[in-house]
Parts: structure tokens; sequence; C-alpha cells
């Protein structure tokens, strides 16, 4: 009998074909150890939500934290001033579905809807809509830069900017064109002073030359654009988006300069090309405890990856409901009063979202890493023992749920087509530390075997690594 450690570390690496890769991480991410750690890595749970406020109903289309320290969600058709979880309303918009873009001078904060542009007086937080004839009404993205908004005008090359420090003036004769290619502009983004008009195909930057008469000048063009405009969101000093290019889409890639550089790996651009839509993804991202998340979430097949910059980890996250895995309930994000706040995509609630929160506000979280074994080049192999490393001793104080939790264990023969049935091991009440899980007669298999770990408790969890104790059969 030989004790071998498994390959338990790594990301979500769903292959083309299950006998390549079917290895499947959700609702944990991994995370470095400090080199006199006992391991290298370990998988940490994602981070749990709990109710911050909530309406009756509605997506939460957006959240934006103006640059005086308030808060502002958009919920439906309502706009709302957030503070201290309660929602106060300060107008309503013409639309009560899809996302919004927000942007604020300090003064004014700035909305568009797709439809229509509002202008909120952050001093007042009085709300009106944009009634300039020079507006480009329609526009969905907003860019703020220097002084300027800065907006796309649909269907077009054009982008057009606003007075000085002022959303509600707009001038006929205040606009530019990204002419480099032919390519009408489907969303606009500042960053570092640089504005990126993001086409179909391209991308081309502009810089702010100072010219009074009119500022923006092109700098450069980058030969990918972006299939999906929801998609693009700014994080670790670079743009992210789901590509696109004239040979094909569906690869994320990081717009860093005048480069595109592909971010996603093989097994997440396969699970992309199964979608039956992806022009409506949308993406959102945070930072926490040193991690720099980007989730994208696909609505049509409601999946969501998320990528972890700091790791150029992916793993899967989401929301088990009724019995099936769907997309995370995330749709925005807002870091305010120290909190991350996250709108949900369906039922009007705002959550705080910590690595501290064990639920899905109050619902059981499914955390799950499967892991393929070393081939056994076809040889048979007895398995006798798995045992998990783990975080013990994390069962609930009180006598009610959660006081003795257990991890559940199974694993297949067949390249994840079929499964054994699931076993329990305990990880500990309060205070068993010293805790072991782990199971005896697991079984024969000729091909690599995969194990699949999964916890549903609302207690910390956490995985440091997994050994086997295996013997090669003659058979």
């Amino acid at each position: 009998m030989k004790r071998v450690p498994a390959p338990i570390m790594g990301m979500d690496s769903q292959a083309r074909y299950d006998t390549l890769a079917n290895s499947r991480l959700y609702n944990m991410f991994p995370e470095s150890v400090t080199s006199d750690g006992k391991q290298a890595s370990a998988f940490i749970r994602w981070l749990g939500k709990s109710e911050y406020a909530s309406i009756a109903t509605g997506e939460v289309r957006g959240m934006w934290k103006a640059s005086t320290g308030t808060g502002y969600a958009v919920i439906g058709d309502t706009v709302y001033k957030v503070a201290l979880g309660v929602l106060t309303s300060i107008g309503t918009i013409t639309t009560a579905a899809g996302r919004v873009s927000m942007r604020d001078n300090g003064t004014q904060l700035m909305l568009v809807d797709g439809v229509f542009g509002y202008i909120v007086t952050l001093a007042t937080n009085v709300m009106v809509k944009i009634t300039d004839v020079n507006f480009p009404n329609g526009t969905r993205y907003i860019s703020y830069i220097d002084t300027y908004f800065i907006c796309g005008m649909p269907s077009t090359q054009q982008y057009f900017i606003s007075a000085f420090n002022n959303g509600l003036s707009w001038n006929a004769l205040d606009f530019g064109t990204a002419e480099s290619d032919p390519d009408y502009i489907v969303c606009n983004i500042e960053l570092n002073r640089a504005l990126y008009l993001i086409g179909v195909n391209t991308t081309e930057i502009m810089t702010d030359s100072g010219d009074v008469n009119y500022p923006f000048t092109r700098s450069a063009l980058i030969e990918t654009g972006c299939i999906a405009p929801d998609s693009v969101v700014k994080a670790d000093g670079g743009i992210f988006m789901i590509g696109q290019n004239k040979d094909g889409a569906g690869v994320i890639v990081r717009l860093s300069g005048s480069s595109a550089i592909r971010v996603s790996t093989h097994p997440i651009e396969y699970q992309i090309s199964k979608m039956i839509r992806i022009d409506d993804a949308i993406a959102t991202s945070f930072q926490d405890g040193g991690h720099t998340f980007i989730q994208f979430t696909f609505p049509t097949d409601s999946k969501s990856f998320t990528f972890d910059v700091s790791t150029q980890a992916w793993f899967e996250t989401g929301y088990l409901d009724s019995g099936v895995f769907s997309r995370d309930r995330m749709n925005c994000h807002m870091f305010h009063e120290g909190k991350h706040l996250v709108g949900d995509y369906a039922n009007g609630k705002i959550y705080t979202a910590s690595q501290g929160i064990y639920s899905d506000n109050g619902n059981d979280m499914v955390c799950l890493r499967s892991f393929r074994m070393p081939d056994s080049q076809r040889k048979r192999v007895m398995y006798s023992r798995i045992e998990l490393d783990l975080e013990f001793g994390v069962g609930l104080d009180g006598g009610g749920l959660y006081t003795d939790p257990k991890v559940m264990i199974r694993y297949s023969n067949d390249n994840g087509k079929t499964w054994s049935s699931s076993r329990t091991a305990q990880i500990g009440k309060i205070g068993e530390y010293t805790k072991r899980a782990y199971l005896f007669r697991c079984g024969t298999s000729r091909t690599a075997r995969i194990w699949e770990i999964s916890y549903s408790e609302q207690t910390p969890f956490a995985i440091a690594g997994a050994v086997c104790d295996v013997e090669e059969c003659n058979a």
C-alpha cells in the first residue's frame, strides 16, 4: 500500500472531452500560503451574502459611490440613495430593466439607461432628465475624463463630450469619430486618463491633448473589439472584456496600453463556446483580501465564471436554486460604508458580501472541488482510503444546525459520466481541531479516478490538501 498526495489544487478545468480534463471548482478560490506554510496554497470558500437593504422586487441595475461618499442604486425604474441599510427614492427613469451606467464629476451624478440621460445634483439629491437637444439619447455608457462626461452615439462611430463639469449642457459640434477602422462604437470606458472607444472588432484609444477647441486625439488602435458591451469592466489597472475580432469571438482579454492579452483558458473558452448566447454577458469586479475578482455572468445560460487576477485562477460561482446550479445572484457591485454591496439581478435586494458570511442570504451555499488522480495506465488501482486536510473544529455553538458539520465525498471511474453514492466525513464540532476526515474501502478503478468534495453547511470551510492510500493490482 502506498500513500500518495492527491493533485487537488488547481482551477476549473472542464475540457472539450471529459477524458482530457474534468475538474471543477465551484464557489471556492485558491489562495497562496506563505513560504513556511504547511501547503503552498489552499481553497477558500467564496463570499457569502446577507441582506443589506431591499424593496419589493426588481433588478438592481447599477450602483455607484459618488466622490462625495454618497451611494446610489438603480432598482427597477427608481433611483435610490443608499445609506446605512436604507433606500431613499430620489426619482424615477423611463426604463425598468437592463444595466445602467453612472459617473460623477464631484457635483453631478450622470446616469444613462440606453434611452435617456439623467443628472442628480449631489448636494441636494435632486434628479432631472437631460433635455439638451444635442445630448446623444440612446447612449448606454458614460466615461468621465478631465471635467468632461463622454458618451458614444449608438450605432455610429461618433462620441460626444459635455461642457466643462456640466452634464446638462452639450454642443452639437463637440464630437469626435473613431475612424481608424469602419467599426461602430459599442462601449466607451476611461482608464488612466485615456478614452477607450471599444467597437465590434477594434478598440481606438484617445488621449486628452489639452486643445481648447477639441481635447481628444487618437493615440493607438487595438485589433480587438467586444461582443458583449456589458462585459467591459475596469480592474487591476486594465480593462477586461469578452473579446471579438474579425476572426472570431469568445476569448476574454485584458486591454492594457495598446495591446489585448488573453486571460481566459481553453476550458473556459470551451464553456463559453457552448453558450446559447454570449452577447448579453455582464461583468462585475471587486477587490477583497488582496484578490481582484472579475465575475463574468451569462444570463441566458444562467452561469457565472470568475477570474482571480492575483492568482490567474478561474472558478465557477453560483447559487443553488431548487437543486440546480444557477448564475451568481450578483448583478452589480459598490464598495460603500466599508462593505462590499452587491445587487441582485431579480428580487430588488442589495446584499453585503463577505468571506465571513457562510450562506446565500440564509440559503446554503454549495462549495465543490473535483479533481482527477494520476493516470493508472489502465492498471487496476485499489483505493483503500482517502483523507482530506481541512479546517477542522468549525461547528457552530448552540446545539442547533451546523453544530456537527460534514463534508460530502463521492467518486467517478468513468470521467464524470456517473458517480458513486455520496459518503460523509465529519470535520469537527466546535473545538475539535484535531479531527480527521477520511473514508475507508473506496473501491477500485482502471481509469484516472475523479474525486468530488462538496460542502454546504453554514460554517467556515477551507481545503488544504488530500492524500490517498492506493495499491496497484496485477489484474
